[in-house]
């Protein structure tokens, strides 16, 4: 396995607030700021897109058409699903507090209080750094119902569980925590890992049988059987985010300043089978459906490089 640049795009968008993504419907990567959004195909051609008008603006800042939007709202999001236009209606009492921000949510993390939902049970939550809220559809809109602070420090990445009606999370303590939830509300946290550097990213992978936990010197795979888990294998690796890829099972680990790694998943362990040196330090990846490529946005300059994964 290696990994092929095929394409680099310089573009003119604020790359402190660049996006990414990938869209059926146009067929290419997509990537933006604030203000624009680009189309970006593995076939070396770009297109301009046209944002749709919004009215509740924080909740749906990407400015992306309106077919691309519900396109995106139907992708999931570390188990979660964003809320569609005519789902996201807050109470008056609370329209401020829970307003969100979908743009921040998907390039620094949930510290926006921004809504997302469990698909299994349509159940909607309001994630920070500080608290997870559960929320109720009323007749004047969504409102809290119950909360929980988060425990330890900030949580800094989540993941709900495909199946299950469980919660994880991980805060810049290193320190990693699971609840449960029904429609009454969200129990009690219980601690089921500590790691020495803050958490990255989290996300349940293979039907949500096994967790991944990434964070500044690790990647940890987790047994998950019945609520409970189990450790089966720790990387010391510098994980700033990963992909799962469930067709060719492998995990596309970002390592900032040190490129990306490949790592096969077999017999519950995790095999490093590739990597990729970049001269800058990676900010986001993307995988296509087909997984066959990859794209890359970087740290300190409006870029997108496109990657083709081939066997040796």
């Amino acid at each position: 396995m290696k990994l092929v640049s095929i394409h680099k795009y310089e573009l003119d968008l604020d790359h402190r607030l660049q996006w990414l993504t990938y869209s059926s419907i146009q067929k290419s990567f997509i990537t933006g700021d604030e203000n624009n959004s680009i189309a970006v195909s593995t076939k070396a051609s770009t297109t301009a897109l046209n944002a749709a008008d919004f009215t509740n603006k924080s909740q749906f800042n990407l400015p992306l058409p309106a077919n691309i939007y519900e396109e995106l709202t139907g992708q999931l999001w570390h188990g979660f699903l964003f809320l569609k236009p005519d789902e996201y209606v807050l109470s008056d009492e609370c329209a401020d507090e829970f307003a969100g921000d979908h743009l921040r949510t998907l390039v620094f993390g949930p510290d926006y209080g921004h809504c997302v939902k469990d698909p299994k049970s349509n159940l909607v939550f309001s994630l920070s750094c500080h608290e997870i809220v559960l929320m109720k559809e009323t007749v004047d809109g969504l409102r809290p119902i119950d909360s929980r602070k988060t425990r330890g420090k900030e949580a800094l990445a989540y993941a709900l569980h495909p199946k299950e009606k469980t919660i994880v999370y991980g805060d810049n303590y290193g320190t990693f925590f699971q609840h449960t939830f029904s429609h009454k509300g969200i129990c009690k946290g219980r601690q089921f890992a500590v790691k020495e550097r803050k958490a990255s990213c989290i996300d349940f992978i293979n039907r949500g049988n096994y967790l991944l936990i990434g964070g500044m010197g690790y990647l940890c795979l987790y047994l998950h059987h019945k609520g409970k888990l189990k450790e089966l294998t720790t990387k010391s690796l510098p994980v700033r985010d990963f992909l799962w890829l469930p067709q060719r099972r492998l995990i596309i680990v970002n390592e900032g300043l040190h490129g990306l790694s490949v790592h096969q998943l077999k017999d519950e362990q995790i095999a490093n089978i590739a990597t990729f040196k970049s001269c800058e330090a990676i900010f986001h990846i993307a995988s296509s459906p087909c997984e066959n490529y990859l794209a890359l946005t970087y740290q300190g300059k409006s870029q997108l490089e496109i990657l083709q994964l081939k066997q040796d």
